[in-house]
């Protein structure tokens, strides 16, 4: 059985919830999903073709000293997507990640996570 690949757009949102999906009978948490990671793939077949990735890392300020600190508060934390291809790493904003047609077209895989 051949599988048949779409080049639909997939509209990315940066947050979600499960809310409008619930039966009014179950208990709904309150809480929204938050885009992680996208795993897009260009290519004929899941079998041919290349994968890439946007990652959102959370990466540490720098200390007065200019050196990274294991010290630092998760206050100092900075949120920051990058675009994995191959070996390469660049850093995205999230427009690059949710809004680029090519990146909607080549959507494979979003991975979201509940936050509280």
């Amino acid at each position: 059985m051949p599988y048949i690949y779409s080049q639909a757009k997939i509209p990315l949102e940066e947050s979600l919830t499960i809310n409008p999906f619930v039966s009014k009978d179950e208990e709904c948490p309150s809480s929204k999903y938050h885009l992680r990671g996208v795993v897009h793939h260009i290519g004929g077949t899941a079998f041919s073709g290349h994968y890439t990735a946007c990652d959102k890392r959370t990466l540490k300020e720098d200390g007065e000293d200019g050196k990274k600190s294991a010290e630092n508060t998760s206050q100092d934390n900075k949120e920051q997507w990058v675009f994995f291809d191959d070996r390469a790493g660049s850093k995205k904003d999230l427009e690059f990640v949710t809004g680029t047609e090519r990146n909607q077209r080549n959507c494979y895989m979003a991975l979201y996570e509940l936050k509280k």
